[in-house]
């Protein structure tokens, strides 16, 4: 697993929820000395056991606090509180937060945070590197719980300098629908998926259909598939981990970006590609273009199925491993996993309490969890479990089912993610407003890339000096 080499120090993170000009100290959460060993043998036997019996009146609930996904999720895991506390006797108040990484901030620094609550790939970097979260290894180590057992880029996206501050949670297998209709249309066979880069924009030129200057047909575009993603399957990097760089400028990445312009400019160029979605909105959207046949791909996750079966009951369709520089089979490795995670906030009330909840919750029912909030589970041995649970939950006669085993090789054999340095947020923000800039043209993939790299590696190395 790599480690971040990074001193790692509590940071002032707190400014930012104190409008950026207060820095507060995270107050360390201790727990009630317990009683000399002599002083419990000297206090008398019938009194003990009222005692007890007192103690175990006292029931702790656990407050977890999740993204505001909307419905079904609210519903869905919010019905999970009786069956946790039949199992362990401890109560669940499992809230749906809206802006959580900000709230989350705030609620650490006025030191009343959540148990534990959701990160994600995005943020859990920052998380892990200002301190604002705790170390679950000896959590892990105690359950007899090991990196091997879990998805590997999940579990190593939520760990920093070799210790792991959250609970895989969630991990997103994104794939790539193909409408059939289309390939049909359009002299393909419609059960042959895509395979390298050449083949996708081969195949994706062959779609392209124009009226004057708009494309009334799409293949594969600049907005098919996420442009990190897409980095990651030429077989880029966006950190050089023995290093410590941030390394926007990889060659591959750079290749990524100028196969994205090349291509982008075949279809007419980013401004005519952009009009083509203008008000069709997403696959959630009866109007999305794939669903009228006008539009080749689309990229999302297994949970995909409701919406489709919604909008085009009778469409059919394809899901494929994304293409990659040495084919799809045999690059799965440069696809991300990449998702959410559960963790313990340093100054939480009920750590150990927490804990019981994560690993309930994530590792011991993880597959079951999986197929009823329609998340990706991050336990391998539990993956069968999924598979099974999420055919029973969508029917075995449903379009969805022939490709669920796709999903499952992401879940085993996808390796990269972004990288969860103290700028992560950032960083990524940064990589796409600059990759925007190249697909309009208004500066090279090496120039963008190479100014990119100078100005994230001085903002993560003052971002580290505190």
């Amino acid at each position: 697993m790599p480690k971040l080499d990074v001193d790692v120090t509590r940071r002032s993170f707190l400014a930012m929820a104190a409008g950026g000009t207060a820095a507060v100290v995270l107050a360390a959460c201790g727990t009630a000395a317990m009683p000399a060993a002599e002083e419990e043998m000297e206090a008398p036997k019938e009194e003990a056991k009222p005692a007890a019996e007192e103690m175990k009146k006292e029931q702790v609930t656990v407050v977890a606090w999740n993204a505001a996904w909307g419905e079904p999720y609210s519903t869905i895991m919010g019905a999970y509180g009786p069956a946790f506390e039949a199992d362990t006797g401890i109560a669940l108040d499992w809230q749906f937060v809206s802006d959580i990484e900000a709230k989350l901030i705030a609620s650490i620094a006025a030191g009343t945070p959540p148990d534990t609550h959701y990160t994600n790939w995005v943020f859990q970097g920052p998380f892990m590197f200002n301190e604002l979260i705790r170390p679950l290894d000896e959590y892990m180590s105690a359950a007899g719980h090991t990196r091997e057992e879990f998805t590997k880029a999940m579990w190593d996206d939520s760990s920093l300098n070799g210790r792991l501050y959250a609970v895989p949670g969630g991990a997103d297998w994104i794939v790539y629908f193909w409408n059939k209709d289309m390939y049909v249309n359009f002299g393909e066979d419609p059960e042959v998926p895509l395979t390298d880069f050449n083949n996708t924009e081969e195949i994706s030129l062959k779609f392209h259909q124009t009226s004057g200057e708009t494309i009334t047909d799409l293949g594969w575009n600049y907005r098919s598939f996420g442009r990190e993603r897409l980095g990651f399957l030429f077989g880029g990097e966006f950190y050089d981990y023995d290093a410590g760089k941030v390394t926007p400028d990889d060659p591959a990445i750079i290749e990524s970006l100028n196969w994205l312009v090349s291509l982008t400019k075949k279809q007419g160029g980013k401004v005519v590609v952009d009009e083509f979605f203008k008000d069709r909105g997403g696959y959630g959207a009866t109007g999305f273009p794939w669903y009228t046949g006008n539009l080749a791909y689309f990229a999302s996750g297994f949970w995909a199925q409701r919406r489709i079966d919604d909008n085009a009951p009778g469409l059919p369709y394809g899901i494929g491993l994304p293409p990659t520089i040495e084919g799809a089979e045999a690059g799965i490795r440069f696809n991300s996993v990449q998702g959410w995670m559960y963790a313990i906030p340093v100054n939480a009330a009920n750590p150990d309490e927490a804990w019981a909840f994560d690993k309930w919750m994530f590792i011991d029912n993880s597959g079951k969890m999986g197929y009823e909030t329609l998340n990706g589970p991050c336990v391998i041995a539990q993956l069968g479990e999924f598979k099974e649970g999420y055919i029973a939950k969508v029917g075995a006669d449903n379009r969805i089912v022939p490709y669920v085993d796709v999903f499952l090789q992401l879940a085993q054999y996808g390796e990269t993610y972004w990288p969860p340095i103290a700028t992560a947020s950032d960083y990524r923000g940064a990589f796409f407003e600059a990759s925007n800039l190249v697909l309009e043209e208004a500066i090279t993939a090496e120039e963008a890339m190479k100014t990119l790299a100078e100005t994230q590696q001085a903002h993560l190395e003052s971002t580290m000096k505190g």
